[in-house]
């Protein structure tokens, strides 16, 4: 039956609003050439898998008109033209080739005449300068939607020289460009995270990732199970310096977002984040799914079950004839990536120990991420009113991280308790004069100064370590997981030169102590924030306080002394 809902629904998405234009304008127009794309890509999928000839046939004749349209005008808008810019290949190209690359595939199945077959083929070969456009060349996010959209690309013309560039690398003009195998042996640390040391782009590479995991799968190349060997230098470009020649798995990616949350599925929102629980996982489509097809971890079912039962016990299911996984605007695409909707229970054992990836350990009910720097405290394992604790010591490596020292993040009955700073859009003046600041931090600010590397003034939100420099990793001096009271202690000397932050953080399963410690050569004013969740009444004997206008300081408001 859910074949069938979704056969109905790809129906619909091959609808193209309007007459179709006879030719596009020399500009581009962006939101009717994704709609053309979104048409043609329907149609063309509808032409292999509807049951109807008739309907079929239809469908393919609509695919290759509007692929044609594309295919006369996408070499034009390569060059500017008057105040227009030329297409630069970023996140929103890429992923405009990678569906050029898909659709163009799929017509590729059937049969073409050789004109229509060649003038498709120029389309995907005008789309590698584009691609080449891209100017993040290493280790971003960026670069692997880029080189997703180019290896679907590469897949579709049959080009093996192109897919291996891929994989393996290439010179982008004067620039050599990382490939997928750089960011799988490097980008992913031998714990299972992202370098770049935050949930959402974590999950945002991953689903990049995946889509260039499947084109290999279908080439004959199942990447799925394989290991990979850490890299051991830098390469030239490395916009992060931490180095493990231990073996990468892709599970391990996924292993180490799911073990990092609280008991219900609560997850740290520090660092530019915006994933609240486990239970949102479906927005990234079927990368979780697919994940349990393909490792039938019964923790991955769970997760799934567990999401799919709090959406629909709360009436908010986008798509209650469907799972969660196809609630997305690519269903009909992703339905056509899975074997079936269902899944069993499955069940998530917080007490067994468990690997993930070559360095992150998960024992005693907590976890630990060594190589990112991150460790879940857990006073009652699996118990939901248990107390619990994130603790972060990690260094400010990436342009998505704030500077937030020693940050922590409290939980217990049944909910987290405190919060991080996060602004709709980067452009929003507040992530500067708030976001990123340490006050803003459940942290230690010193001085009411950002921590390194935002300790001088900057325009930009981007800051990072290698910019300037000069490392900010903290130390975890000791930690105990073995008694019914979970300890940890992590310090940090380079944030705040000529001085030492530590923190001691203890979780059982009814309370949480936490002791702050700073050391110093000279006087400072040093502020302990706590970013709680809730309401706090006026107190009665309160005088007004103003905090002044340093960076985070000013956003401050209701203030009493």
């Amino acid at each position: 039956d859910w074949g069938q809902l979704v056969l109905a629904r790809l129906v619909t998405e091959c609808q193209v609003a309007g007459d179709v234009p006879a030719t596009l304008p020399e500009i581009p127009v962006p939101e009717q050439n994704r709609l053309i794309l979104r048409a043609a890509k329907a149609n063309a999928l509808l032409a292999l898998v509807s049951p109807a000839p008739a309907q079929a046939d239809s469908a393919c004749h609509l695919a290759r008109r509007l692929m044609a349209l594309l295919a006369e005008a996408y070499p034009k808008w390569q060059s500017p033209r008057g105040d227009q810019k030329a297409l630069r290949g970023g996140l929103d190209e890429s992923r405009y080739v990678m569906d050029l690359g898909i659709t163009a595939d799929l017509l590729f199945a059937g049969p073409l005449p050789d004109g229509e077959r060649a003038a498709l083929r120029d389309l995907l070969c005008a789309t590698l300068p584009v691609s080449r456009g891209n100017h993040h060349h290493a280790c971003s996010n960026h670069n692997t939607w880029g080189l997703a959209g180019r290896l679907a690309v590469a897949a579709a013309l049959g080009e093996p020289q192109l897919i291996h560039d891929v994989l393996y690398g290439s010179l982008d003009g004067q620039q050599w460009r990382y490939g997928l195998l750089h960011q799988l042996r490097h980008d992913y640390l031998p714990d299972g995270l992202h370098w770049e040391h935050t949930n959402g782009y974590h999950m945002y590479t991953t689903m990049g990732l995946m889509e260039a995991l499947m084109i290999m799968e279908h080439l004959g190349a199942p990447l799925w199970h394989r290991e990979f060997p850490g890299s051991a230098r830098n390469e030239g470009q490395d916009l992060h310096f931490a180095y493990d020649p231990a073996p990468k798995s892709v599970k391990s990616l996924f292993d180490a977002l799911l073990w990092q949350a609280f008991p219900n599925g609560d997850l740290s929102l520090v660092h530019d984040s915006g994933l609240a629980n486990t239970r949102g996982v479906w927005i990234w489509g079927t990368v979780w799914h697919l994940a349990w097809e393909t490792y039938r971890d019964p923790a991955y079912a769970h997760l799934l079950h567990q999401a799919e039962l709090a959406y629909r016990a709360a009436d908010k299911h986008p798509e209650p004839r469907l799972c969660l996984s196809l609630a997305t605007s690519r269903l009909v695409y992703d339905a056509a990536r899975i074997a079936d909707i269902h899944y069993p229970l499955g069940a998530m054992d917080w007490n067994a120990p468990r690997a993930l990836g070559a360095t992150g350990r998960h024992e005693h009910g907590c976890t630990l991420y060594p190589s990112s720097g991150l460790a879940v405290l857990r006073g009652g394992g699996a118990d939901e009113q248990a107390s619990a604790a994130f603790c972060s010591y990690a260094a400010h490596v990436a342009g998505h991280q704030s500077p937030a020292p020693l940050y922590v993040d409290f939980y217990a009955s049944g909910r987290r308790l405190t919060d991080a700073p996060r602004c709709g859009h980067y452009d929003d003046p507040r992530y500067l004069t708030f976001v990123r600041s340490t006050i803003a931090h459940n942290s230690i600010t010193l001085d009411e100064t950002p921590a390194y590397p935002y300790d001088r003034p900057t325009e930009s939100i981007w800051e990072a370590e290698n910019w300037r420099e000069r490392p900010s990793y903290g130390v975890l001096e000791a930690c105990d997981l073995t008694g019914p009271i979970k300890r940890l202690r992590m310090s940090n000397t380079l944030v705040y030169p000529g001085a030492t932050l530590a923190r001691t953080v203890c979780v059982a399963r009814d309370w949480i102590l936490e002791a702050t410690r700073v050391r110093a050569e000279q006087p400072h004013q040093v502020d302990w924030a706590m970013h709680v969740i809730g309401q706090v009444d006026p107190l009665p004997q309160g005088t007004p306080a103003n905090l002044g206008l340093a960076l985070g300081y000013r956003h401050l408001t209701e203030v009493q002394r």
